[in-house]
């Protein structure tokens, strides 16, 4: 199975590439994509060379399905009697994964910023407490890849989450708020290992802080610092959908 691929295609890989080198760390088949990939990057700095007048560079073939065509300057994958669809679709997954420069060098700059920093910390810690994606997190913000950032925050759950963060909270600190039929909370910041359900006893809460972790991706995922009035009760941790604005008594004359 044999297809090409345009020197504008690599160009546009190398250009990427340089940007988000740290890919696949947790892969394990990340020494074969490794090898794929200087592959290709051979071929695109063998063209490169020859395009601008180096016509004794050498070229170093890097894997046996990669090769390439003097004559078109183009990139020739042959995998000779394999041909399936991973073999097939295997050097464009690649190349997708690289196809906007401009998009993967704003990325790396935005990395920076206190808001994606902000962003960061939230997925990193409910991640971390659902277990998912350590090795993500592990090798911290500044080995961080955009195809390893679309992973962790362009899926269903992490939207929720960055909803559920970026959203205006309904109660603000110190002000007093009732408490739903249903009712959980958690004794730590970081959340527990169980849910924990709040007495029918204790009817209302002040508002400590309206900023805390989320740890859930459902509606009303956002989390309070709340201490129960009228008892002995430390501070607890409260999501906005076990909440609702306290009724006011009408004294009647």
């Amino acid at each position: 199975m044999e297809k090409r691929y345009s020197f504008a295609q690599l160009e546009q890989f190398a250009k990427a590439y340089s940007l988000n080198s740290q890919e696949l760390l947790h892969d394990p088949q990340t020494n074969f994509y490794k090898s794929i990939k200087q592959a290709i990057l051979e071929v695109y700095h063998f063209l490169y060379e020859r395009c601008n007048g180096r016509i004794d560079v050498i070229f170093n073939k890097r894997h046996s399905w990669i090769s390439c065509d003097l004559e078109t300057n183009e990139m020739i994958y042959d995998t000779k009697t394999r041909d399936d669809e991973w073999s097939r679709t295997l050097i464009d997954l690649i190349l997708d994964m690289y196809c906007n420069y401009e998009e993967i060098k704003e990325f790396e700059e935005s990395k920076t910023d206190d808001s994606f920093i902000n962003l960061y910390d939230v997925l990193k810690t409910y991640y971390e407490q659902k277990g998912y994606f350590y090795n993500i997190f592990n090798i911290g913000l500044s080995r961080l890849t955009f195809a390893d950032w679309q992973r962790v925050s362009d899926n269903e759950y992490a939207k929720k989450v960055i909803k559920a963060y970026k959203s205006e909270p309904l109660y603000q600190i110190g002000e007093l708020v009732s408490l739903r039929e249903n009712r959980e909370y958690t004794s730590k910041r970081e959340g527990d290992n169980a849910p924990r359900f709040i007495p029918k006893e204790i009817d209302t809460v002040m508002i400590l802080s309206n900023t805390e972790p989320i740890l859930n991706a459902r509606k009303g995922a956002k989390r309070y610092k709340v201490v129960p009035v009228g008892n002995t009760w430390k501070p607890i941790w409260i999501e906005e959908a076990f909440m609702k604005k306290l009724k006011r008594k009408v004294n009647k004359q």
